[in-house]
């Protein structure tokens, strides 16, 4: 068993893993899509001054201050307009990939045309109309510079602002693995300062080629390292948002990093990576590392070893599927059939933790073993 290998089984895996979207409740989540999820996020990811110069428009048009919008000519460009937006917005509502609001920015220019025609119908009207959308403006416009340059995160005032958006939003609306430079100039602030870094979007995009030289705590898409995890950590611990919330993990139980939901970070960097100091409990990351050397060292011939790593994992994570799954395995590889045998059904006892579809893949491999016993 390999930490990368039950969770990169499929593309349908990590299809499916994206789908388990988070919103509103940090403790709610949802196996598949939801169709106001997109209505949601567009409250959330809108500033308000935007959202209220939308809102004029619907008045604008409503009591026919477009001019004479309703002769043919003025007619179809905003029936257009109207048009295909609802109609992309109902294809993104019951298409149920729930991910992020880019998968729907064509919105936002034709907001923006409606806006700007509301604005001007009405600015035309009298002196206070023009104020009123002057100030909107300003508003929208300062709302938005409040995360500049660093506006992935941007929720508005009404959600709590960008600080909260880890907490009712995840994936690219949050953290999409773009802090590497700003985590480099923190390490450059804090020269000698020993500190430990899981990071949402490893193996695929390295943080030592940003030069960025934290040790490696695992993460939900199997980038794990080769670093042994201490069960408690003596110094500084980096999260990115995506695994804290822990999107793309085969579960909210098996998420190392739950703990961290309800505890208040000390620092952050680009409102997308979490800074805890102190004494930084993380069993279950050091189990997890122990797993994944188990299994490095049964691929290197050395199954006493591995046998001894996966020992140690399981008395971190006495229920982790990864920890049960590697003692399997070096049981095995020593020729412990009732070892084995016992470890793969505590670790197919663990699988009841995750949902039908991963269930059923994880539960079949580690069928596969026991038989080969």
């Amino acid at each position: 068993m390999s930490l990368n290998q039950p969770l990169l089984l499929s593309s349908a895996l990590v299809h499916q893993m994206l789908l388990n979207q988070r919103l509103i409740h940090p403790n709610k989540w949802n196996p598949h899509g939801i169709w106001w999820y997109f209505p949601a996020v567009l409250t959330m990811k809108t500033t308000l001054g935007f959202l209220a110069l939308l809102g004029l428009a619907a008045f604008a048009i409503a009591t026919c201050r477009l001019g004479k919008w309703r002769e043919p000519d003025r007619i179809r460009p905003l029936a257009y307009l109207i048009l295909s937006g609802a109609l992309f917005l109902a294809v993104a509502i019951v298409n149920g990939l729930n991910i992020g609001v880019r998968h729907i920015l064509p919105l936002y220019p034709i907001a923006a045309i409606l806006a700007g025609a509301g604005a001007a119908a009405l600015a035309a009207r009298s002196r206070a109309w023009l104020w009123v959308c002057l100030v909107l403006l300003a508003a929208h416009i300062a709302s938005a510079l409040t995360v500049f340059p660093n506006s992935i995160a941007y929720a508005n005032e009404a959600w709590g602002g960008a600080w909260n958006a880890q907490h009712i939003l995840n994936d690219s609306n949050v953290d999409w693995g773009r802090q590497l430079y700003q985590v480099k100039e923190w390490e450059d602030r804090h020269p000698g300062e020993d500190c430990w870094f899981a990071y949402t979007v490893r193996p695929f995009i390295h943080p030592e080629t940003y030069g960025v030289h934290c040790h490696v705590l695992p993460n939900g898409l199997g980038g794990a390292g080769t670093e042994l995890v201490p069960p408690v950590i003596h110094g500084t611990v980096l999260l990115s948002a995506g695994e804290i919330d822990g999107s793309l993990w085969p579960s909210q139980e098996m998420n190392p990093y739950r703990a961290f939901q309800t505890r208040q970070p000390d620092d952050e960097i680009d409102y997308g990576v979490l800074i805890f100091r102190g004494d930084v409990h993380v069993e279950e990351a050091g189990g997890l590392s122990l797993a994944n050397l188990s299994y490095e060292k049964l691929q290197a011939h050395q199954a006493q070893e591995a046998l001894r790593l996966a020992e140690e994992a399981v008395k971190l994570q006495p229920g982790g599927l990864y920890a049960q799954w590697s003692l399997g395995d070096a049981a095995a590889a020593v020729g412990n059939k009732d070892q084995a045998r016992a470890a793969y059904n505590a670790a197919i006892e663990a699988t009841k933790k995750l949902d039908p579809q991963r269930q059923a893949e994880y539960t079949k491999d580690i069928e596969e073993s026991l038989k080969k016993l």
